[in-house]
């Protein structure tokens, strides 16, 4: 009776150091790949924030909407509030931020005197690592990117720091040290996400 006894009382400590290392080890594994999801969804949510941003320019641009500064001023470009060129700027003097801007003079670029309606912020770790411009070998000629929509033509204007010289197409690569993922702009106006 005594030897029945033993094997009901409970684990031994051999079970105990088993169970505990099999937790840990599922434990290790939940955690990591919760970092990992926590980073790629940032890394998802800032391209999103991207196109989503150019496609406010795209819509605004090309729409009856009347532009108006951060006080609820009309901005007039050329001769009414409703004639302006919306645009977005990516630059990679400033890898962690680009902006949504009114292109007030109609150059097609953006410049000091051009009006900011709004500026987004990547989240840290996240950086705009590239910025191509196509077609052209050495990418875009002062590592900026401006893209510009003017109504009524829902097309694109891709420009670089110059003024004038349209591409066909440009590239924006948002990065966070590790995985990447590509804007894809078209000069016909399409935008996606890769």
């Amino acid at each position: 009776m005594k030897h029945t006894l033993s094997k009901l009382r409970g684990f031994t400590l051999i079970e105990l150091m088993v169970s505990i290392v099999i937790f840990s080890v599922i434990t290790g594994i939940v955690l990591s790949s919760n970092k990992t999801f926590g980073t790629n969804a940032k890394l998802v949510n800032a391209s999103e924030d991207m196109v989503l941003a150019l496609r406010q320019a795209q819509v605004y641009g090309v729409s009856s909407k009347r532009n108006t500064d951060t006080n609820g001023n009309a901005i007039v470009c050329g001769t009414s509030a409703f004639d302006c060129r919306l645009g977005v700027n990516f630059s990679l003097a400033s890898p962690r931020q680009f902006f949504v801007f009114v292109d007030v003079d109609d150059s097609k670029t953006y410049n000091t005197g051009d009006i900011i309606i709004d500026t987004i912020s990547l989240a840290t770790p996240l950086s705009i690592s590239a910025i191509d411009c196509l077609p052209h070998i050495t990418g875009c000629i002062g590592n900026v990117l401006n893209v510009t929509f003017k109504r009524p033509n829902p097309d694109a204007i891709i420009t670089d720091s110059t003024t004038g010289g349209g591409y066909d197409e440009a590239h924006v690569v948002v990065s966070d040290g590790i995985k990447n993922t590509i804007i894809d702009i078209s000069r016909t106006g399409q935008i996606s996400l890769q």
